[in-house]
């Protein structure tokens, strides 16, 4: 690797560290807007075997021990999937196509 790459790797490497605590609440908090009359979504989860169920507990376990994460008392569900890495491990995803339905679409979106 280029010595000026490893340099600007150095200076920055709390960038990429991995995180360990939510973020603070700041004055603008994220907020998704919703279309008017919207229905609470509460997707049931997947039905998995007990080896993934296992690593998705392990998973959230991690997440709640490491604060990245915390328990909720939304009324909204989404179901969650573990996706396999090319490595053989597990990715933790969550299913968030119900709540994309029934979002405000952006009328100026980002271009490509």
């Amino acid at each position: 690797m280029p010595s000026a790459v490893q340099y600007l790797l150095q200076q920055y490497e709390k960038l990429f560290e991995e995180p360990s605590e939510l973020p603070p609440q700041r004055q603008y908090d994220h907020h998704i807007p919703l279309i008017t009359g919207a229905q609470t979504i509460n997707v049931r989860p997947y039905k998995y075997a007990p080896h993934q169920k296992n690593e998705i507990e392990r998973q959230i376990q991690e997440m709640l021990n490491s604060s990245i994460t915390r328990h909720s008392t939304s009324s909204f569900a989404s179901a969650e999937l573990l996706v396999k890495k090319k490595d053989g491990t597990w990715h933790f995803c969550v299913d968030y196509r119900q709540l994309n339905n029934i979002t405000v679409k952006n009328k100026h979106p980002l271009p490509i």
